[in-house]
């Protein structure tokens, strides 16, 4: 099997999906050590979401092309991100590697407006785009955080599973559960808005 130990949001929660992150034993890391500590403090902290602790260490990809070529996108979805501005993504593993599962992650962008066309695309094109195994889409509020909404849905199998995203300065972000715990989720995006004011990077 091939390891992909990235998390994306960009139409489905893959990075709930696919947890194959903790198999791999091995870092996507492309960045440096300092990068990596400039985008992390703006994922998820430990204790912000109770049941899911943090989960090894944050990945961190600074180049399109290796971000392309760790998670499979093809040529529309890379055009997209080129064209919004892509700069850097990074994503924490949190929950139960034995059970509940999640991923806090975030898409850093070069401009906010590139940062916010990328969230209106999400938001309008999730459901649209997702693959037909993934059904029963569901939306939720998320008061408390400006431009975040969420979603439920069912995975092959039955197991419910919810995520947020939403738009902190030039950053898109998103946290994501299975199972759906949406109130332990609002919670969680409340606490990394404020702890981090709002901002990103």
């Amino acid at each position: 099997m091939r390891c992909k130990p990235l998390a994306r949001p960009l139409i489905v929660a893959v990075g709930v999906l696919a947890l194959v992150a903790s198999a791999c034993g091995e870092s996507a890391t492309t960045g440096s050590a300092q990068e990596t500590a400039d985008l992390h403090r703006f994922l998820i902290r430990a204790d912000e979401m109770p049941g899911f602790p943090l989960r090894g260490e944050p990945d961190l990809v600074s180049d399109l092309s290796a971000f392309v070529e760790s998670d499979d996108l093809d040529q529309a979805q890379e055009q997209r991100l080129r064209e919004h501005g892509f700069e850097a993504f990074t994503a924490q593993m949190i929950g139960d590697p034995e059970g509940e599962a999640g991923v806090s992650n975030l898409t850093l962008f070069a401009t906010q407006a590139g940062a916010a066309r990328e969230l209106e695309y999400l938001r309008n094109n999730k459901e649209k785009e997702a693959p037909p195994e993934i059904e029963n889409f569901e939306r939720f509020d998320v008061p408390d955080v400006p431009t975040a909404f969420g979603w439920t849905y069912v995975k092959p199998g039955g197991s419910r599973t919810a995520d947020i995203q939403w738009l902190q300065g030039r950053c898109v972000m998103y946290l994501g559960s299975e199972p759906a715990y949406i109130d332990r989720l609002r919670a969680a995006v409340k606490a990394i808005y404020e702890h981090t004011g709002g901002r990103c990077p």
